[in-house]
C-alpha cells in the first residue's frame, strides 16, 4: 500500500454531451489541480487547435472515447505521471459523497474508472521489476 501512495496518479474527470463526444471537467492529482490554460495549451499541441468552448467551459470535444484516452495517456506522459485515471462525474460525485477527507477521496478513486499506466517512466517496465537494483 505505501508504494501506491508514492505513485504520481492524476484524475481526469469526463462528461460526454448528447452528440457523444467527450469533455474533460476536471484534472488533477493529490497536490495539484490542472488548470484549463494547462489543458488548453497541451490540446491545441496535440490538435493543432484550441478546445471548443462553446458547449462546456471544459476542454474537448473528443470524438470519442478512444481520443479521450489518448490525451489523457498524452497529458500523464507530460507531467511523468505514473498512471491516469479516467472517471466520469456520476462516479467522482459519488466518491465525494462517501469520502470528506482528500487522502480517503484519491484512495477511492484510484479504484474507479479506467486507469492507464505510464510504462514510460523510468524504474516502471517490466524489466525494472524483475531486475530490482
Amino acid at each position: 500500500m505505501m508504494e501506491q501512495e508514492s505513485l504520481k496518479v492524476i484524475f481526469l474527470i469526463y462528461s460526454p454531451d448528447f452528440s457523444g463526444s467527450y469533455y474533460i471537467l476536471h484534472c488533477f492529482e493529490t497536490e495539484h489541480f490542472y488548470d484549463c490554460e494547462y489543458l488548453e495549451n497541451l490540446y491545441r499541441s496535440q490538435y493543432g487547435k484550441a478546445p471548443n468552448f462553446s458547449k462546456f467551459p471544459h476542454t474537448g470535444p473528443f470524438e470519442d472515447f478512444t481520443d479521450l484516452k489518448n490525451f489523457a495517456f498524452h497529458l500523464c506522459k507530460e507531467v511523468n505521471g505514473d498512471r491516469i485515471v479516467l472517471l466520469t462525474l456520476e462516479d467522482f460525485q459519488g466518491a465525494l459523497d462517501k469520502n470528506s477527507q482528500k487522502p480517503e477521496l484519491c484512495r477511492h478513486l484510484a479504484g474507479l474508472g479506467e486507469s492507464l499506466e505510464n510504462l514510460n517512466q523510468e524504474g516502471k517496465g517490466l524489466f525494472s521489476k524483475i531486475f530490482r537494483t
